[in-house]
């Protein structure tokens, strides 16, 4: 918790931050660890990235260490997305010790760690509650997930209460972040397409006679206009109200490559299966005869 006031005299700190009386904290020793695995890259990919780190990030605070995973040395080369000649009878044997070995190339992984402190405005009065806003999806992560676990620990049992009204962030070491949350539900200035409702105040919220000194305490409720979740203009919409997804560059290539066998055997505008015109036979042709382990091999 910060501290004002001079040596002797000093009193927890309190500011208002949009009409909101707000304690302020500290987070010391933040750490922002940033993970890339960079074995499907090309030699040439790697250099690149490496290549593109200078000197002025070292001076902005970012440290960067680079180092191959602690993993089994590969004496022997199965294939090359099995580097470590690990039988399926022995990855999915639970009473199998695998050591260190693994499926998939050696990993070869880069941690990137910026340290920080924070500086954090809380507001108890506030109507959003940080822990109702985060911990459903927290839940949700934390069940296939431990380091999720530990965060919803940390935010229900040693986060102090309150919601957040302004984070003040140290980007690099000259360079600050500030934000500020503010206007909640176009209630300060209004929204066009935000319309607020009447809300319902709850009993006891103050002494009859009495109005409310600061900002009220309790949700207010909105409703946002449908234009907001049109189509912008300059979009497109594909099928008759349907979505089709993008077709990667592998798709397009198979396309053409179908469309082209096609043409070189005239058979256009007749209608193939996908193995009669990759084979290049017409249809009704007796199909080649199918070598199980020729297509394995390729």
């Amino acid at each position: 918790r910060n501290k004002s006031g001079i040596w002797g005299w000093r009193s927890e700190k309190m500011e208002v931050v949009s009409g909101y009386e707000a304690k302020v904290y500290s987070a010391s020793n933040v750490e922002l660890v940033t993970k890339t695995r960079t074995e499907h890259l090309s030699d040439q990919d790697k250099s690149r990235s490496k290549g593109s780190k200078t000197p002025f990030h070292s001076f902005l605070g970012i440290a960067q260490q680079h180092g191959t995973h602690n993993g089994a040395p590969v004496l022997q080369a199965a294939s090359p997305t099995n580097p470590t000649a690990i039988t399926p009878e022995e990855y999915f044997d639970p009473h199998f010790d695998l050591e260190t070995r693994n499926i998939g190339r050696p990993i070869e992984m880069s941690s990137k760690v910026q340290r920080f402190k924070a500086t954090l405005w809380l507001c108890e009065q506030h109507p959003l509650s940080l822990a109702e806003q985060v911990t459903p999806i927290i839940d949700l992560m934390a069940i296939s997930n431990a380091h999720f676990a530990k965060l919803r620990d940390f935010i229900t049992l040693k986060l102090p209460p309150g919601f957040p009204v302004k984070i003040e962030i140290p980007l690099f070491h000259v360079l600050n972040a500030r934000i500020t949350f503010s206007n909640l539900c176009g209630c300060d200035q209004p929204l066009g397409s935000v319309r607020i409702c009447a809300p319902q105040e709850p009993s006891g919220a103050h002494p009859p006679g009495t109005q409310p000194s600061g900002p009220r305490a309790w949700p207010f409720p909105c409703e946002v206009e449908a234009g907001v979740f049109e189509v912008p203009a300059g979009y497109t919409v594909l099928g008759a109200g349907r979505s089709e997804p993008l077709r990667d560059e592998d798709d397009d290539l198979l396309q053409f490559a179908i469309q082209q066998s096609l043409l070189d055997a005239g058979t256009e505008t007749d209608q193939v299966t996908i193995w009669e015109a990759l084979t290049n036979t017409r249809p009704g042709a007796e199909p080649p005869p199918y070598d199980e382990d020729l297509q394995l091999e390729r």
